[in-house]
């Protein structure tokens, strides 16, 4: 009894009660929810505290003496609360031989069943198209992304060699031209100095020249004869200009022909 007391269990269908809508037995103490007790929730809460004090469980009341068929155990907790609470009465049904029972719910029928198969095999179905689909989509486009990789690779590569071949060119250009570059500096150097030395001795030869013709005596108007020779024509007027001169003082002698332009 004391265990009953104590537990939270309900004495009919075994649930736990839930926290406030429960009835305890005044004789027993067994505790009951509102559905094994056959008391609908408005009568419940029109229950006062004293007719829940006093309410006594189904089993408590079959222990009574039966005088006819009003006095079963559920519906004789009926007629107490009818007695003790006129509004509670006016909800119950007038004909007491009437018990009210809930109705069970029906078995699903074959058809529901093969319809429900029917759905999960078309959302297997669905889910298996899907994720096949998926995992083709996955490869096609793997597929094609490494082929358009492989083929810019092929391209990159391609290009770095043609970067490398011109970049090997460019340079070899570019040494060859400060190469040319240089050998044209040099040049342009012994060119400068090559000038620098052809005027000077422009000039020193011109020097030589003047002092040369400082010793020099031009003889104009002399008749030309084949057979003479210059140096004893050259001694001989120097002995009617009464400068006397021998053929040692003559180092050299030649004929310079003026050719006289005619009009």
């Amino acid at each position: 009894m004391a265990s009953s007391l104590n537990s939270k269990v309900c004495a009919g269908c075994k649930n736990n009660l839930p926290k406030k809508e429960y009835l305890s037995c005044s004789t027993c103490g067994s505790k009951y929810d509102c559905e094994c007790a056959n008391i609908s929730q408005k009568q419940f809460e029109k229950m006062d505290q004293k007719l829940k004090s006093s309410w006594k469980c189904p089993e408590c009341c079959s222990k009574r003496p039966k005088t006819g068929n009003t006095n079963t155990p559920v519906r004789a907790a009926i007629t107490n609360l009818t007695c003790s609470n006129e509004s509670v009465n006016e909800e119950q049904p007038t004909d007491s031989n009437i018990t009210i029972r809930k109705k069970l719910s029906k078995p699903p029928t074959p058809t529901m069943s093969a319809s429900t198969d029917a759905d999960r095999t078309s959302n297997l179905t669905e889910s298996n198209l899907r994720g096949i689909i998926k995992q083709e989509l996955s490869i096609t486009i793997r597929e094609l992304v490494t082929s358009q990789l492989n083929t810019i690779n092929e391209q990159i590569t391609g290009f770095h060699d043609c970067m490398t071949f011109i970049n090997a060119q460019f340079e070899e250009m570019k040494a060859a031209m400060a190469e040319k570059s240089t050998i044209i500096n040099n040049l342009k150097k012994e060119n400068d100095q090559l000038n620098a030395s052809v005027k000077d001795l422009t000039t020193r030869l011109n020097i030589v020249e003047s002092h040369l013709r400082e010793c020099n005596v031009e003889v104009n108007g002399i008749p030309e004869h084949r057979t003479e020779n210059l140096v004893n024509t050259m001694v001989q007027l120097g002995q009617v200009v009464q400068n006397p001169l021998s053929s040692d003082d003559i180092q050299h002698a030649s004929i310079s022909i003026i050719k006289m332009c005619v009009d």
